[in-house]
Protein backbone atom coordinates (compact mmCIF):
# COMPACT_ATOMS: atom_id res chain seq x y z
CA UNK A 1 0.00 0.00 0.00
CA UNK A 2 1.08 3.98 -0.93
CA UNK A 3 0.79 5.46 2.38
CA UNK A 4 0.76 9.37 0.56
CA UNK A 5 -1.77 7.85 -1.82
CA UNK A 6 -3.90 6.27 0.81
CA UNK A 7 -3.51 10.16 2.98
CA UNK A 8 -4.89 12.09 -0.18
CA UNK A 9 -7.37 9.69 -2.03
CA UNK A 10 -9.44 8.20 1.16
CA UNK A 11 -10.89 12.30 2.03
CA UNK A 12 -11.32 12.73 -1.91
CA UNK A 13 -13.35 9.91 -2.27
CA UNK A 14 -15.09 10.35 1.51
CA UNK A 15 -15.74 13.95 -0.04
CA UNK A 16 -16.61 13.09 -3.14
CA UNK A 17 -19.47 10.46 -1.97
CA UNK A 18 -20.82 13.22 0.52
CA UNK A 19 -21.33 15.72 -2.63
CA UNK A 20 -22.62 12.93 -4.58
CA UNK A 21 -25.38 12.21 -1.79
CA UNK A 22 -26.36 15.79 -1.29
CA UNK A 23 -26.18 16.26 -4.88
CA UNK A 24 -28.45 13.06 -5.50
CA UNK A 25 -30.47 13.30 -2.56
CA UNK A 26 -33.47 11.14 -2.45
CA UNK A 27 -31.84 8.85 -5.12
CA UNK A 28 -31.28 5.45 -4.49
CA UNK A 29 -27.34 4.52 -4.69
CA UNK A 30 -26.41 0.88 -6.11
CA UNK A 31 -23.04 1.79 -6.68
CA UNK A 32 -19.65 3.27 -5.23
CA UNK A 33 -16.52 3.17 -6.91
CA UNK A 34 -13.38 4.15 -7.67
CA UNK A 35 -12.14 3.62 -11.21
CA UNK A 36 -9.04 3.55 -12.99
CA UNK A 37 -7.84 2.25 -15.83
CA UNK A 38 -5.71 -1.22 -16.47
CA UNK A 39 -2.44 0.31 -16.04
CA UNK A 40 -3.77 2.47 -12.80
CA UNK A 41 -2.74 5.30 -14.16
CA UNK A 42 -5.38 7.55 -12.85
CA UNK A 43 -8.17 7.47 -10.33
CA UNK A 44 -11.78 8.80 -10.41
CA UNK A 45 -15.21 8.22 -9.19
CA UNK A 46 -17.81 6.28 -10.32
CA UNK A 47 -21.82 6.50 -8.85
CA UNK A 48 -24.50 4.44 -9.98
CA UNK A 49 -27.85 5.38 -8.75
CA UNK A 50 -31.11 3.77 -10.07
CA UNK A 51 -32.69 7.12 -11.14
CA UNK A 52 -29.64 7.10 -13.74
CA UNK A 53 -29.99 3.87 -14.56
CA UNK A 54 -33.46 4.37 -15.48
CA UNK A 55 -33.02 7.57 -17.28
CA UNK A 56 -29.77 6.37 -19.19
CA UNK A 57 -31.79 2.87 -20.63
CA UNK A 58 -34.61 5.38 -21.60
CA UNK A 59 -31.99 7.24 -23.84
CA UNK A 60 -30.77 4.28 -25.04
CA UNK A 61 -33.95 2.92 -26.29
CA UNK A 62 -34.27 5.67 -28.56
CA UNK A 63 -32.10 4.11 -30.56
CA UNK A 64 -33.68 1.68 -33.50
CA UNK A 65 -30.91 -0.73 -32.87
CA UNK A 66 -31.65 -1.34 -29.01
CA UNK A 67 -34.94 -1.07 -28.99
CA UNK A 68 -34.80 -4.00 -31.96
CA UNK A 69 -32.20 -5.67 -29.79
CA UNK A 70 -33.40 -4.70 -25.96
CA UNK A 71 -37.12 -3.88 -26.33
CA UNK A 72 -38.27 -3.15 -22.89
CA UNK A 73 -36.94 -0.65 -20.17
CA UNK A 74 -36.05 -3.46 -17.71
CA UNK A 75 -33.73 -5.55 -20.36
CA UNK A 76 -32.04 -2.34 -21.06
CA UNK A 77 -31.52 -1.44 -17.49
CA UNK A 78 -30.51 -5.34 -17.08
CA UNK A 79 -27.89 -4.58 -19.34
CA UNK A 80 -26.43 -1.43 -18.46
CA UNK A 81 -26.33 -1.67 -14.72
CA UNK A 82 -23.19 -2.72 -14.38
CA UNK A 83 -21.02 -0.53 -17.23
CA UNK A 84 -20.13 2.34 -15.20
CA UNK A 85 -18.90 4.47 -17.89
CA UNK A 86 -22.73 4.81 -18.85
CA UNK A 87 -24.31 5.93 -15.67
CA UNK A 88 -24.50 9.60 -15.33
CA UNK A 89 -22.93 9.69 -12.32
CA UNK A 90 -19.73 8.47 -13.92
CA UNK A 91 -16.85 10.78 -13.43
CA UNK A 92 -19.20 13.40 -11.79
CA UNK A 93 -16.44 14.88 -9.48
CA UNK A 94 -13.03 13.82 -11.47
CA UNK A 95 -11.84 17.43 -10.71
CA UNK A 96 -11.62 16.83 -7.19
CA UNK A 97 -9.21 14.06 -7.72
CA UNK A 98 -6.31 16.57 -8.53
CA UNK A 99 -4.36 16.06 -5.81
CA UNK A 100 -4.74 12.21 -5.48
CA UNK A 101 -3.75 12.50 -9.34
CA UNK A 102 -0.62 14.38 -8.46
CA UNK A 103 0.45 11.57 -5.85
CA UNK A 104 -0.48 8.83 -8.40
CA UNK A 105 1.75 10.66 -11.47
CA UNK A 106 4.89 10.65 -8.39
CA UNK A 107 4.61 7.40 -8.06
CA UNK A 108 4.84 6.12 -11.66
CA UNK A 109 7.40 8.76 -12.58
CA UNK A 110 9.60 6.97 -9.83
CA UNK A 111 9.10 3.27 -11.14
CA UNK A 112 10.85 1.73 -14.01
CA UNK A 113 8.44 0.54 -16.32
CA UNK A 114 10.78 -1.37 -18.06
CA UNK A 115 10.71 -3.70 -15.35
CA UNK A 116 7.72 -6.06 -15.55
CA UNK A 117 8.45 -7.04 -11.58
CA UNK A 118 8.41 -3.85 -10.33
CA UNK A 119 5.78 -2.57 -12.40
CA UNK A 120 3.38 -5.22 -11.53
CA UNK A 121 4.60 -4.91 -8.00
CA UNK A 122 3.65 -0.72 -8.34
CA UNK A 123 -0.01 -1.90 -9.78
CA UNK A 124 -0.20 -4.37 -6.90
CA UNK A 125 -0.13 -1.44 -4.29
CA UNK A 126 -2.28 0.97 -5.98
CA UNK A 127 -4.26 -1.32 -6.21
CA UNK A 128 -4.01 -2.16 -2.27
CA UNK A 129 -4.45 1.45 -1.90
CA UNK A 130 -7.77 1.86 -3.70
CA UNK A 131 -8.99 -0.98 -1.64
CA UNK A 132 -8.24 0.07 1.14
CA UNK A 133 -9.84 4.06 0.18
CA UNK A 134 -12.97 1.72 -0.48
CA UNK A 135 -13.48 -0.08 2.77
CA UNK A 136 -12.92 3.15 4.86
CA UNK A 137 -15.57 4.25 2.49
CA UNK A 138 -17.89 1.50 3.55
CA UNK A 139 -16.84 1.72 6.63
CA UNK A 140 -18.32 5.41 6.65
CA UNK A 141 -22.06 4.27 7.08
CA UNK A 142 -22.75 7.25 4.10
CA UNK A 143 -24.43 4.52 2.24
CA UNK A 144 -26.59 1.49 3.06
CA UNK A 145 -24.47 -1.85 2.71
CA UNK A 146 -27.16 -4.30 2.18
CA UNK A 147 -27.81 -1.97 -0.94
CA UNK A 148 -24.80 -0.57 -2.30
CA UNK A 149 -22.08 -2.73 -3.93
CA UNK A 150 -18.18 -0.90 -3.60
CA UNK A 151 -15.80 -1.60 -6.10
CA UNK A 152 -12.25 -0.79 -7.87
CA UNK A 153 -13.71 -0.57 -11.79
CA UNK A 154 -11.45 -0.05 -14.47
CA UNK A 155 -11.86 0.08 -18.55
CA UNK A 156 -11.73 -2.79 -20.32
CA UNK A 157 -12.61 -4.73 -16.95
CA UNK A 158 -13.53 -8.56 -17.38
CA UNK A 159 -16.86 -9.51 -15.19
CA UNK A 160 -14.26 -11.61 -13.14
CA UNK A 161 -12.04 -9.01 -12.13
CA UNK A 162 -14.98 -6.71 -11.44
CA UNK A 163 -16.10 -9.68 -9.17
CA UNK A 164 -12.67 -10.73 -7.32
CA UNK A 165 -12.26 -6.86 -6.48
CA UNK A 166 -15.85 -6.61 -5.12
CA UNK A 167 -14.86 -9.97 -3.09
CA UNK A 168 -12.69 -7.74 -0.74
CA UNK A 169 -14.95 -5.10 0.03
CA UNK A 170 -18.54 -6.48 0.25
CA UNK A 171 -20.87 -9.17 2.62
CA UNK A 172 -21.69 -12.11 1.01
CA UNK A 173 -25.14 -11.18 0.23
CA UNK A 174 -24.04 -8.15 -1.74
CA UNK A 175 -21.76 -10.61 -3.57
CA UNK A 176 -24.40 -13.47 -4.57
CA UNK A 177 -26.59 -11.08 -5.81
CA UNK A 178 -24.15 -9.45 -7.91
CA UNK A 179 -22.48 -12.49 -9.17
CA UNK A 180 -26.17 -13.60 -9.94
CA UNK A 181 -26.28 -10.37 -12.25
CA UNK A 182 -22.49 -11.37 -14.22
CA UNK A 183 -21.46 -13.44 -17.16
CA UNK A 184 -18.32 -15.27 -15.12
CA UNK A 185 -16.55 -18.05 -16.38
CA UNK A 186 -15.15 -19.92 -13.16
CA UNK A 187 -12.10 -20.95 -14.34
CA UNK A 188 -11.05 -17.79 -15.42
CA UNK A 189 -11.69 -16.34 -12.24
CA UNK A 190 -9.63 -19.15 -10.16
CA UNK A 191 -6.92 -18.86 -12.69
CA UNK A 192 -6.96 -15.03 -12.11
CA UNK A 193 -6.66 -15.16 -8.78
CA UNK A 194 -4.02 -16.96 -8.58
CA UNK A 195 -2.30 -15.20 -11.61
CA UNK A 196 -3.45 -11.26 -11.07
CA UNK A 197 0.04 -9.88 -10.33
CA UNK A 198 2.13 -12.07 -12.56
CA UNK A 199 3.21 -11.33 -15.67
Amino acid sequence: MYQPLLDVLEPTMLAVCRSSLEKHAGEHFYGVALYTSGEYNYLVDSIATTEGLGWVARKYLQDKYYQENWGTLEVAARELKWSPCDSPLHCEFDGMFAAAQDVLDAIWKAVDRDSDDIYMKTCELIHDTCIAVMTKVRASGLFDEDQVLFNLLMGDQSNEERLLNAEALNSESVLARFRSELLIDDEQLENLRVNRWRM
